[in-house]
């Protein structure tokens, strides 16, 4: 099962993010092939700023911002991500009521490396194919939820959805970072 917290105060300038991702989604870099490719574009020095300016203590507890983009009728296959730890989706655009973050029961994995990732050291994701899902969950909210587990994303819609995934440090587990929300102590 999938365990997650929505951040409903998290808000961000939709329009603003929308443009941006619809102007730049051409140049980022994709992994997968067919039904099954998504997208990912780095932040500009805007969206770290604005990024920054959401966050306490940015620069200590993020360890990496994307845009994400799955395109219409695409899917996310079940996967864990090596090198990150918890993340917080923030949806910009799309169909997120009739889309869906998807757990999946731990099964045998098979190594895969990112193209679209930059590391010194190439490190390997996990891919679960042979996996069930367990859970599906539509949000509209920004969502926090650990990668460390296999997840995916379900897009039978007609609309690409994007999202700004904020990753944190991996010392940051699920449970600390809803008690630091519920504190004041995550969000400026």
């Amino acid at each position: 099962m999938l365990e997650s917290f929505l951040l409903q105060d998290l808000k961000i300038d939709k329009a603003h993010f929308t443009n941006k991702v619809i102007g730049q989604c051409h140049t980022w870099g994709h992994f997968g092939t067919g039904r099954f490719k998504f997208y990912v574009g780095d932040p500009d020095d805007d969206t770290l700023d604005i990024i920054d300016n959401l966050f306490q203590d940015a620069d200590q507890k993020i360890s990496a911002v994307a845009f994400n983009l799955v395109r219409s009728n695409n899917i996310i296959g079940p996967h864990a991500d090596y090198g990150r730890g918890c993340t917080i989706n923030i949806p910009i655009c799309g169909n997120f009521k009739d889309s869906t973050l998807d757990s999946y029961e731990w099964t045998e994995p098979v190594k895969v490396a990112s193209p679209a990732e930059r590391f010194e050291d190439l490190p390997t994701s996990l891919f679960f194919p042979h996996s069930n899902i367990t859970m599906q969950v539509a949000y509209q909210f920004p969502i926090c939820f650990d990668t460390r587990k296999p997840h995916g994303v379900t897009n039978v819609t007609t609309q690409d959805r994007f999202i700004l995934g904020i990753t944190f440090k991996e010392e940051y587990t699920l449970s600390s970072l809803r008690t630091e929300y519920k504190k004041g102590n995550l969000l400026k």
